[in-house]
């Protein structure tokens, strides 16, 4: 992949199931933005941290990666946005 392919960004959104196993447990997450684009979280040792935030706005700092036709983000950090003030996380 070429180095323009990635690029670091941050984002505010909301964070949603995107995979499931057919038990209907959540098995992968995104977040999905005001502007209705949707990122896939890579899950890593950040990215994990993020299911315990499904169906809560945040803001995110990471490295997207464009996969097929894919937006894969790898989060470097993040802030769980309540009442417009961030509680930040790492």
């Amino acid at each position: 992949m070429k180095r323009a392919d990635t690029r670091e960004l941050t984002i505010r959104g909301i964070i949603l199931p995107i995979e499931w196993d057919k038990h209907g447990h959540v098995t992968g997450i995104g977040i999905g933005t005001e502007d209705d684009k949707e990122y896939i979280i890579l899950l890593d040792k950040v990215g994990e941290k993020l299911f315990k935030l499904v169906d809560q706005k945040v803001e995110v700092t990471g490295i997207v990666k464009k996969v097929y036709n894919d937006l894969v983000l790898t989060v470097l950090n993040y802030a769980l946005l309540v009442d417009d003030t961030t509680e930040n996380h790492a």
